[in-house]
């Protein structure tokens, strides 16, 4: 598969996507055709999140030089703003691709480009975040990620297989993303991204 320029359209630097879930805070509004309160709470308790792990984001040396030794490649990420495993993996994408001058981080949301999420189905559905690697020179896929780390994905299983109510699901996940501290996500991305 090959990213395109449509695939481009409308997408955002990690600058200005940060700035637009601001000021979706700020509207009380979110990303995507569903306005309502549940859908803006989350994406006001997202952009705290969002804010904390990009802030707090810690690297190990030996991190930092596999990030900063990752030959050039463009990276598309896939998103929405409400979306609560976004707001643990963005920042975290973010701040890796802020250490490389080679990574090319552009961000595009998931409702406002349906051919492109379909390209990406987590068993068969169009779950974010979604990270998208490339080659710079002619936009060639190498690699995907997403939506959540390795463990944290097993973990949705195992609630989804237990008929786990979605709040308590979704408070175990967070858990999860608290105690490990971004570093499976870390992890993960600094293995996708050393082709």
């Amino acid at each position: 598969m090959i990213i395109s320029t449509e695939d481009l359209k409308n997408s955002y630097s990690w600058q200005d996507y940060f700035q637009l879930h601001e000021q979706l805070v700020a509207q009380g509004r979110t990303t995507g055709a569903l306005q309502d309160d549940a859908m803006s709470h989350y994406t006001m308790l997202n952009y705290q999140r969002t804010k904390r792990v990009f802030n707090h984001l810690k690297f190990t040396d030996e991190q930092l030089h596999q990030i900063q030794s990752a030959q050039a490649q463009n990276w598309l990420l896939i998103t929405e703003a409400w979306c609560g495993d976004a707001a643990q993996s963005v920042p975290v994408i973010a701040k890796i691709a802020t250490l490389n001058e080679n990574i090319k981080l552009k961000i595009v949301l998931r409702d406002e480009h349906p051919e492109l999420i379909d390209s990406f189905l987590t068993n068969g559905g169009r779950s974010i975040p979604i990270l998208v690697i490339s080659k710079p020179e002619d936009g060639m896929v190498l690699k995907h990620w997403g939506p959540r780390p390795e463990k944290a994905q097993k973990l949705f299983y195992e609630h989804k297989a237990k008929n786990t109510s979605k709040e308590d699901a979704i408070l175990d996940l967070q858990k999860w993303y608290n105690d490990n501290k971004s570093q499976d996500i870390i992890e993960e991305i600094i293995s996708a991204m050393l082709l």
